[in-house]
């Protein structure tokens, strides 16, 4: 079983109020092409998450372009000869933006107090960028490639062999049960047949 390196780091990421924020950081690294995430194996089943030291940079890094757009915006507000109406929706987009960064700060704030450190941007946080290819020279065609399955159904097919079967799930331990509720951000409350029941529920379900 992969160790973690802060269990508490990752409770704090998976708490109901910071959902938002979390959510907010793997839409940021997806946009910037980051790597948030790491592999963990719970009971010989394989599922990506999110590290509390990428969402924490990833959220930095999102609050630092939130506080340049905060400041064009009170800029913009001050200008001379613009309507009343303009001004207002400019400043209904700076409230928008300073929403988010309270939001992001919060899930940062949280981290620290769990000694939670930013990732490198040269391990943890990779940037992702898809190599421009050569242009062919004219007379020579290139081979036709072989049919595969297109990637989002690849990647859906893996996911589901990757989840725990039903059997696995009846006989896993208390402890194995909420890490895994964890993992697929479900309720880790209750005891053993109520994680057990809620896992088969939600993971098993067509």
């Amino acid at each position: 079983m992969a160790k973690r390196k802060s269990f508490a780091g990752h409770k704090v990421l998976h708490a109901q109020e910071h959902e938002d924020a979390r959510q907010a950081a793997e839409r940021y690294a997806s946009v910037k092409g980051l790597t948030i995430t790491e592999k963990v194996t719970v009971n010989y089943a394989t599922v990506q998450t999110p590290t509390p030291e990428g969402v924490m940079t990833a959220l930095i890094m999102e609050n630092k372009e939130h506080h340049g757009k905060a400041a064009e915006l009170l800029e913009s507000m001050m200008e001379r000869g613009i309507t009343k109406r303009t001004r207002g929706e400019r400043r209904r987009h700076y409230n928008q933006t300073m929403e988010r960064i309270t939001r992001n700060h919060a899930l940062i704030s949280a981290l620290l107090d769990k000694s939670v450190e930013p990732a490198s941007l040269e391990t943890s946080v990779e940037e992702v960028t898809d190599p421009t290819p050569e242009p062919k020279k004219a007379e020579v065609k290139p081979k036709a490639k072989a049919k595969t399955k297109p990637k989002a159904q690849r990647s859906k097919s893996k996911e589901s062999q990757n989840l725990p079967s039903k059997t696995e799930i009846r006989n896993m331990k208390v402890g194995d049960l909420r890490k895994l509720c964890i993992i697929y951000n479900l309720s880790e409350e209750g005891n053993g047949a109520q994680l057990k029941a809620r896992l088969i529920e939600n993971l098993h379900t067509e």
